[in-house]
């Protein structure tokens, strides 16, 4: 009797000292937007004491600097410029990568060339293609020698492309998911952890929490959720996230692109490279001890009682899967006619292409050029030290290269046929392919541990061919913060 009333003493006693996982605050965007946009947005690089840094929404008088900033949601179908100001002090400058989107890497889009000092502004034109896939990506700072301590410091924020556009139409979901329990599961019961590691203490955090003491996430037991996880670990290493047994738990999109097939196979541990994310549907049981999702050493404690449920499911009808519909720029290109295959690979200071020695970055100078609208291949080196990650294009697995070929099928623990913005698998040399779809101009592609990145392994591509104009209104250059 004595032991089990000292049980739940200490069992209270240690939950009255845990805090539940903090909510991240959205961006909020204006239709006070000048001509050719829908919305404008305010987003201020900010300083949250020495080395450490964030953002804010300054469109909200005295919000406050936090890490993550401001979860930035868009939708398909819509024009956005987004205003980046610099409220360091000093001489510190930045910028602003769109981390998996698919615009343009060029102009005043996502184009990492451009800097802004303390007291500027950047103006980013972020055109959301009316068929671009939805999902979970992120922002983080990307000004070359710069990125990893700000990264580290905590310049980042999750960035979502909401399941429906603004005239509230679906963009991938095929007609027979689109059901009201579907869009509960997809939205009323959303949980957003963005899971990272900052300052030099490598200290591990979710939602801008130290999980020293495991924070909690609560759940209502049999209800399902979706979960959208996001990893940033700036020097490079994969994260596994392990779940107790009374919870099934599926996947369903992996670095913002849904599955082939969803929900998937059930798993109880997921594989997840430093800069990836992946959304999971999870309903658990009520447990009969404490429960955690773990993510490595640290944990998030799963708090799961008993209440109402709602009717959100991710299944499609009579609990079915589903396949989503793919956009024009994700061709299945498993069969598709290649038109090159090309060898790329990291150092710590360089990048290697086609066998090339490796080369530090150089903003005027090219390593290769590529065609507008060609499928292309890429064979990348077997290594858990540099996760390589391309910029604009998304990335379909067909396989390993060996013996001088390629064999289909899975290549570690990427699945042929699924798609990836990055790759890194010590067990084999994966082969991904693109398609160089809808945008030319500047293509970058790095190694994600942002150390080596910032010593050099970094380097662009040059898409010829490409029709388009490249926005260049307002000017890619700083302006005043009160242009717009």
């Amino acid at each position: 009797m004595f032991f089990t009333f000292f049980y739940f003493f200490l069992f209270f006693f240690v939950l009255s000292q845990q805090q539940e996982v903090t909510t991240l605050q959205n961006l909020s965007w204006s239709t006070s937007a000048p001509s050719g946009y829908n919305f404008i947005g305010r987003l201020a690089f900010c300083s949250r004491g020495s080395s450490l840094f964030g953002y804010r929404d300054a469109s909200i008088a005295n919000s406050p600097c936090t890490f993550p900033g401001p979860t930035i949601r868009m939708k398909s179908g819509s024009r956005y410029l987004l205003s980046l100001s610099n409220t360091l002090s000093g001489t510190t400058a930045t910028n602003l990568h769109t981390h998996g989107l698919h615009i343009s890497g060029d102009g005043n889009a996502d184009n990492v060339f451009r800097s802004l000092t303390p007291g500027q502004c950047l103006f980013y034109s972020y055109n959301i293609s009316a068929n671009h896939a939805t999902g979970t990506y992120w922002y983080h700072a990307h000004l070359h020698q710069s990125t990893y301590p700000q990264v580290l410091g905590g310049a980042l924020g999750a960035l979502i492309i909401e399941d429906k556009r603004a005239d509230d139409t679906f963009v991938d979901v095929p007609t027979a998911v689109r059901t009201p329990n579907f869009e509960t599961w997809s939205t009323t019961n959303e949980k957003l952890l963005f899971f990272a590691v900052v300052t030099a203490l490598n200290t591990r955090t979710v939602n801008g929490m130290i999980m020293t003491t495991p924070p909690l996430l609560s759940l209502v037991a049999n209800q399902w959720y979706r979960l959208r996880i996001a990893v940033s670990i700036p020097t490079g290493e994969d994260s596994i996230f392990s779940f107790p047994n009374n919870c099934e738990v599926r996947e369903m999109a992996r670095d913002g692109m849904w599955l082939s097939s969803v929900p998937a196979a059930q798993l109880s541990s997921y594989t997840v490279s430093s800069p990836s994310r992946v959304d999971l549907a999870i309903r658990c049981t009520v447990p009969n001890s404490p429960a955690f999702l773990n993510w490595g050493t640290s944990r998030v404690q799963l708090l799961i009682a008993s209440g109402t449920t709602n009717s959100g499911t991710p299944y499609g009808p009579n609990t079915s899967t589903w396949q989503p519909i793919r956009p024009n720029y994700m061709p299945d290109l498993r069969n598709a006619v290649i038109q090159q295959r090309n060898f790329i690979a990291a150092t710590n200071i360089g990048i290697s292409w086609n066998g090339a020695p490796a080369i530090r970055f150089d903003m005027n100078d090219d390593i290769a050029t590529l065609e507008f609208d060609r499928n292309y291949e890429l064979v990348f080196n077997a290594t858990n030290r540099h996760p390589m990650h391309v910029h604009i294009f998304p990335m379909q697995i067909v396989g390993r290269f060996a013996n001088n070929q390629v064999v289909p099928g899975n290549c570690g623990k990427y699945r042929a046929g699924e798609w990836y913005d990055s790759v890194i698998e010590n067990s084999a040399r994966c082969v991904a392919r693109f398609r160089t779809a809808d945008f030319g101009g500047k293509l970058v592609c790095h190694c994600h541990n942002l150390r080596h990145e910032d010593s050099g392994a970094m380097a662009w591509l040059t898409v010829n061919g490409d029709p388009n104009t490249i926005s260049t209104t307002p000017s890619p250059s700083p302006l005043s913060c009160n242009t717009f």
